[in-house]
């Protein structure tokens, strides 16, 4: 009887958090985090990505998607995360951002995640700060003219929309 092996797969143990040089810029979470309405300021720690979104009034995906892409970097536990008040912050300001239509790559761009750009991270801050405003205030301004266009549809003279009875 010959002696017949299993392969197994090695999985690399988990880390306990993302390395502090991806975490996105504090000084520039701060300014969002106090411009923009809705986000969110909590004490809370949360265990479950199940009860953040809950909290957050998003997806668990969009959560994890965010995780992902190294803007917010929880504590690895087990097999699951924990958020702390700095972490559900970040994440509020994130989420804030992509509503007003950023996507997951224009943040890691703009946050330096990583510094994947090549600079220093205090380099081009405001220059990075002012372009991403800019397009966000062009995409804004173009779903305004959208919205305006779609209420001239509804401009009509009254009695076309008047219910006949």
């Amino acid at each position: 009887h010959g002696t017949r092996t299993r392969s197994v797969a090695h999985r690399s143990p988990p880390r306990s958090s993302i390395d502090g040089g991806f975490r996105p810029r504090a000084d520039l979470v701060d300014v969002f985090a106090r411009l923009l309405p809705g986000v969110v300021v909590t004490p809370a720690t949360f265990r479950s990505e199940t009860a953040l979104a809950a909290q957050l009034r998003v997806e668990p995906r969009r959560i994890r998607e965010i995780r992902g892409a190294r803007l917010v970097a929880p504590q690895r536990l087990g097999r699951g995360w924990v958020y702390g008040p700095e972490d559900v912050r970040t994440l509020s300001v994130m989420l804030a951002l992509g509503r007003l239509g950023a996507t997951l790559h224009e943040l890691e761009i703009f946050f330096d995640v990583g510094g994947r750009d090549g600079r220093e991270r205090g380099n081009g801050a405001i220059e990075r700060c002012i372009a991403f405003c800019n397009r966000l205030a062009e995409r804004m301004e173009d779903e305004i003219e959208r919205l305006h266009a779609l209420e001239t549809l509804f401009d009509g003279p009254a009695g076309d929309f008047a219910p006949t009875f």
